[in-house]
């Protein structure tokens, strides 16, 4: 096995391992156990890991640590949307939409400002 198959073995793994978890908590009608699996950095460091292991650039790491912030604050954005569009009475079309749209303008604005 390459150490391409490895990474998207591993990959898939988490990800089926997290979902797992997320259903079993969902089931158990623990949301709190819900969100702390869903929001664990389990792709995170298995994507520095990629992209450290493909380039030994420094600057690399730096300029995709750097949108990986972008990225975690627009997925802020997502979330705080998502949670006030529940609470206005949204069903879960409408909060998708509100959350997908938070993180998509959050991301726009701040690739515009150059963060």
């Amino acid at each position: 096995m390459g150490a391409a198959d490895f990474e998207k073995t591993l990959s898939t793994a988490i990800s089926v391992l997290v979902l797992l978890l997320v259903g079993w908590a969902a089931e158990q009608q623990n949301t709190l156990l819900a969100a702390v699996a869903s929001t664990a950095p389990t792709g995170v460091p298995l994507s520095l890991f990629i992209v450290a292991s493909r380039n030994r650039d420094p600057a690399v790491l730096v300029n995709f640590t750097r949108s990986l912030c972008l990225g975690v604050f627009s997925t802020l954005v997502f979330a705080i949307a998502a949670h006030v569009a529940a609470r206005v009475g949204m069903r879960l079309g409408g909060v998708l939409v509100a959350g997908f749209a938070g993180w998509a303008l959050s991301w726009l604005a701040l690739a515009r400002l150059g963060a």
